[in-house]
């Protein structure tokens, strides 16, 4: 069966997945070093911080999920949630990438990394869910979500050079990795250009 969902809302739909895909590899290669080493916390602490942050998603992705599916809006029922989650992993992001050193501790590492995590989810799961809703059936499904992973890919290839450039840090210009600063734009137009289902103008 030929998929009838448009080229254009196939692309707009998978850019959100730009910027998905360009924070997982940094956090989990960039970051540990990062506050290990050139900020001064024990690898430890770090370790356990990652570990309880990722504990605390166990909490937190069914409940974002049952508010999601509970709330919506006059724009529907996901792409709200899109919009809500991109400024708080904005300065998540920037909060965790680009620490002033003098603020630097374990509860600030936690903090973050836990706001951090609460964007990604929101983000995340409105996203996917979205997805499921724009196509009527398998095989557009399957189409729609064959474009996200094909961004995504892409995401981790050609764009990883732009998204882990390092920059200098603090007066003694340590260098750590950081998220790329046009993530804004492919979330922007995916917002504008696509409905929010099958069908529909909103």
């Amino acid at each position: 069966m030929t998929s009838q969902v448009s080229k254009k809302v196939l692309a707009s739909y998978s850019m959100v997945a730009l910027p998905i895909g360009s924070m997982a590899m940094p956090i989990a290669i960039y970051m540990p070093p990062l506050y290990s080493g050139s900020l001064g916390l024990s690898l430890a602490t770090v370790g356990l911080i990652f570990t309880l942050a990722r504990l605390w998603d166990l909490i937190t992705d069914p409940i974002i999920g049952v508010v999601i599916d509970c709330y919506g809006s006059r724009w529907g029922q996901y792409k709200h949630w899109v919009a809500l989650a991109i400024p708080v992993v904005m300065l998540a992001v920037y909060k965790v990438f680009l620490p002033n050193p003098s603020d630097v501790s374990a509860l600030y590492l936690g903090g973050w990394l836990l706001v951090l995590y609460i964007g990604y989810t929101m983000l995340s799961i409105s996203h996917n869910s979205w997805g499921s809703v724009l196509a009527r059936d398998y095989d557009e499904r399957s189409t729609l979500f064959g474009w996200r992973e094909i961004f995504i890919i892409l995401r981790h290839g050609p764009g990883a050079g732009y998204t882990c450039r390092p920059r200098p840090i603090g007066r003694d210009q340590h260098y750590r990795k950081s998220g790329g600063d046009g993530d804004i734009l492919p979330r922007f137009i995916s917002a504008h250009c696509n409905p929010d289902a099958y069908g529909s103008s909103r």
